[in-house]
Parts: structure tokens; C-alpha cells; sequence
């Protein structure tokens, strides 16, 4: 259960997992959420995460098995998580 929710709510018990290229996430996580909130950031094949190499997905950013920060991020969204990928966005004073 992730808050509060059967796995079933994802995932569906007769059909295999993920794949690599994150494509069956995308579709999984698209069917309840829309991809709005992130229209300026690009995912999918021609996306590369410069962290691990792979290809950019939800799961890039979210654990959708929970975190400790809010909307399931894998890291602090007000830090270490973005400025990960975007440390030239990096504000200076001045």
C-alpha cells in the first residue's frame, strides 16, 4: 500500500513489469496524471538523466513507492533533486 492505495491501483497483476525505456510507466502514470505540471521538462527517448545515463521518466524524479518529501520526489525538490541535473540554474547573489 502507498498512501493509502492498493498496488492494484498501478499495477496490473497479469501483465509483466516495466520496461527500461520507462515507456509502460509513462502510460501508467499518465492515465491519472497529466503531464502539465511539467510541459517545460522533457522525458522520453531523447531525455538522458545525466545522473545515471538512462532515459529520462515519472521515476527519474518520483518514487511512486513513496518518499519523505512531498509528491513521492526522490529527493529535496528544493535542492539536491533538481540542482542534481540543473546546477546551472543555480541562483548567485547579487
Amino acid at each position: 500500500m502507498v498512501d493509502g492505495r492498493d498496488c492494484t491501483v498501478c499495477h496490473d497483476p497479469h501483465l509483466s513489469g516495466i520496461g527500461a525505456d520507462g515507456q509502460a510507466q509513462r502510460e501508467v502514470c499518465l492515465s491519472c496524471h497529466t503531464y502539465r505540471d511539467h510541459a517545460d521538462h522533457p522525458i522520453g527517448e531523447d531525455a538522458i538523466d545525466p545522473r545515471t545515463g538512462r532515459t529520462m521518466t515519472c521515476g527519474s524524479c518520483h518514487d511512486p513507492h513513496g518518499s519523505a518529501f512531498v509528491r513521492f520526489m526522490r529527493d529535496d525538490p528544493e535542492g539536491k533533486l533538481c540542482v542534481g541535473c540543473h546546477a546551472n540554474k543555480l541562483r548567485t547573489g547579487g
